[in-house]
């Protein structure tokens, strides 16, 4: 007797063709992400490089603000006309630069050193002088001051200061007498802020001084600096009190 009829399970295997087709698309893929990690891994790295000079000049402006932070009052001895010494102290306080003295080197810590902050072409510089085998003259900038430096921030357009005190030690004296008789005149003696500041002529220093630099993409930064121990019979910011 004879089947009527017959079934056939084949399984369908691939083509030549198609395990081209196949072929070419995985190597589409492969070839779209390796590009992909190359982009990837040579973004990092430029991110890398950008990173550490970012926390390199970072770390730079930091250890020149303690510096700045560290500013103090230095005395130093004047020669009069009349050949006597008059006790004046040490503060350079120009528009747009500032010599001072700050009590903790950055070369060495264990001395204290006159330091300059200025703009030389689009370069904030950190120039500094330990007082070591030497001492500063009042109102003079030392000789090679610069020998030692630090670029503190590049492409810098401008650079200003500004020094909050009193005009003179006369105008300091008369505020704190006042203050004591609780004469209502003490608010013509009050300390302002003024553009310049040299510690020869006013015979103090100030208690804050600004600083503020500007870059070639017009980003502006302000720095307000506090003075330890801005007048030696009174700390910092203790001019109103009592």
């Amino acid at each position: 007797m004879g089947q009527v009829g017959q079934s056939y399970n084949r399984e369908r295997g691939l083509t030549l063709v198609e395990m081209l087709v196949a072929l070419l698309i995985m190597t589409a893929v492969i070839s779209v992400a390796n590009q992909s990690y190359r982009q990837f891994v040579v973004g990092a790295e430029d991110f890398k490089v950008k990173y550490e000079k970012h926390l390199k000049r970072f770390q730079k402006q930091q250890l020149v603000l303690e510096r700045l932070e560290g500013s103090m009052l230095y005395m130093t001895n004047q020669r009069t006309l009349f050949s006597t010494n008059e006790t004046k102290p040490y503060w350079i306080g120009l528009a747009n630069s500032l010599t001072a003295v700050t009590y903790k080197s950055l070369q060495d810590p264990t001395y204290s050193a006159v330091f300059q902050l200025k703009l030389i072409d689009d370069e904030l510089i950190y120039c500094e002088k330990t007082i070591d085998t030497w001492l500063p003259n009042v109102d003079v900038v030392p000789e090679e001051m610069c020998s030692f430096n630090v670029i503190v921030a590049n492409n810098i357009e401008t650079l200003s200061f500004r020094y909050f005190s009193w005009t003179d030690y006369q105008d300091f004296l008369y505020s704190e007498q006042m203050r004591i008789d609780e004469d209502p005149r003490v608010v013509n003696f009050q300390p302002d802020w003024h553009n310049q500041l040299i510690g020869g002529k006013a015979s103090l220093i100030p208690t804050w001084y600004e600083v503020k630099f500007v870059d070639l993409q017009d980003n502006e930064t302000i720095w307000l600096i506090p003075v330890t121990h801005a007048h030696e019979n009174r700390r910092l910011g203790s001019w109103g009190e009592s």
